[in-house]
């Protein structure tokens, strides 16, 4: 019998032992250690609310399904960047009953004294238009609010609209979480010119998404190892918070004997150290099932930095249960 790293021509004897993972009889969907994304869709999107449907087929799947603007759509793109074979699902979690969706002004001003080309840049993308000398500042905002909207292909998760030289750009789904959106959107001339853009505060969403539901549907509908979570905190989480704490004593709950399913959640945080540090020794969230990502000031939402690395756990855990991934950064 030939052994992985013994030559079969070796004549001294001993006892040897290959152990090969994941063979034999698998119990179906367990097995392949399936993942399921929390998130928010748009109107745009055709899926029903808190509900687990079949497994996403395909980009432009994702997108009929969610949206191409939609929280769940930025995350499953981000997931396929790394782990693209992946049997991946998703629930569209009901959005803030009465929320309102984040802002932020852009304000352009004076005529531009040379021509030059200024990129926007979110989410690890990047799009661009172009000024001629003269342009007034309404005339830019203008080409800023054409090349916003079409944005590779139009997905990225807020709009933009223009009003004598104000930008204004609104995100796509109401809510807390719209912040994270608006707030890496940046723009740089390549040139110095007399125009200036001055980027205003972000002015936040108001509601909170509920998941209870999503969750229950989640678990009524099988056992889902890789439970990716948009949701974000910077202090101490709790059992009951409708956030973080909670979908981690979800998990827990699940895997009592009863259940017996084995998950875990994991989350991006895009807070300072000490503030991650804060949610991750929380009583709620310390445990072997809870996965933090941590990357302070990183362009992409808690959404999509947790998506990125469940994708890496998964793909590195599927060649080896025990894979370590201390020390991971992206890059």
């Amino acid at each position: 019998m030939s052994l992985s790293g013994l030559d079969p021509s070796n004549p001294t004897p001993g006892d040897f032992r290959e152990i090969i993972f994941a063979q034999g009889e698998t119990g179906g969907q367990a097995s392949s250690r399936s993942v399921v994304l929390y998130g928010n869709k748009t109107s745009a999107g055709s899926e029903t609310v808190d509900t687990v449907g079949d497994a996403i087929q395909s980009a432009q799947d994702c997108i009929d399904r969610t949206g191409a603007r939609s929280e769940l759509n930025q995350m499953y793109r981000w997931y396929t960047k790394v782990d693209p074979t992946a049997d991946i699902y998703f629930v569209a979690c009901t959005e803030a009953a009465g929320g309102t969706a984040a802002t932020r002004e852009y304000t352009f001003a004076v005529n531009a004294s040379d021509s030059t080309t200024v990129d926007i840049y979110w989410g690890g993308s990047q799009t661009s238009f172009s000024v001629s000398s003269g342009d007034t500042p309404t005339v830019q905002a203008a080409a800023a609010k054409a090349a916003i909207n079409s944005a590779d292909e139009g997905s990225w998760p807020f709009t933009a609209d223009n009003s004598s030289g104000v930008l204004t750009a609104t995100a796509a789904n109401v809510g807390d979480r719209g912040t994270f959106a608006l707030s890496r959107l940046r723009f740089v001339y390549r040139k110095n010119v007399t125009t200036t853009c001055t980027a205003g505060a972000v002015a936040a969403g108001a509601g909170t998404d509920d998941h209870t539901a999503a969750y229950a549907a989640v678990a009524g509908a099988g056992t889902f190892y890789y439970q990716v979570s948009p949701k974000h905190a910077v202090t101490t989480v709790t059992t009951t918070d409708n956030g973080i704490g909670e979908l981690i004593t979800n998990n827990l709950a699940q895997a009592l004997p009863v259940s017996g399913k084995s998950q875990c959640a994991v989350f991006g945080l895009v807070g300072t150290n000490a503030e991650a540090t804060a949610v991750a020794i929380s009583s709620a969230a310390n445990t072997p099932r809870a996965f933090f990502y941590w990357a302070e000031n990183s362009p992409l939402t808690p959404g999509m930095l947790a998506a990125h690395h469940a994708a890496v756990m998964r793909l590195a855990q599927i060649r080896h249960p025990s894979a370590n991934l201390t020390g991971y950064a992206n890059g």
